[in-house]
């Protein structure tokens, strides 16, 4: 969003959700943003974490990135949610 805001001809953003988002949920799961099953979940430091972790502790970290998402699509697109709702 820092670079959108930068650029003059920049009339405007989308960002395209999908029920993916909330693959942390179980049951009847309606297509909104609800609040992170883990209430402790700090989506900014995750962000910035793994933006600094090297590919190899990327792969020895695994699943504990992943906090209950079952891959790494579905963890990326609820991140992005959630640091765009915030």
């Amino acid at each position: 969003l820092d670079l959108a805001r930068q650029s003059p001809n920049f009339d405007v953003f989308v960002q395209v959700s999908t029920v993916y988002v909330n693959a942390d949920r179980t049951g009847y799961v309606e297509e909104v943003l609800y609040p992170a099953g883990n209430n402790s979940m700090n989506w900014r430091a995750d962000y910035d974490k793994i933006l600094n972790m090297s590919k190899l502790q990327l792969d020895q970290s695994g699943a504990a990135i992943l906090k209950g998402f079952p891959d790494a699509y579905t963890y990326s697109k609820r991140m992005a949610e959630e640091l765009l709702n915030n």
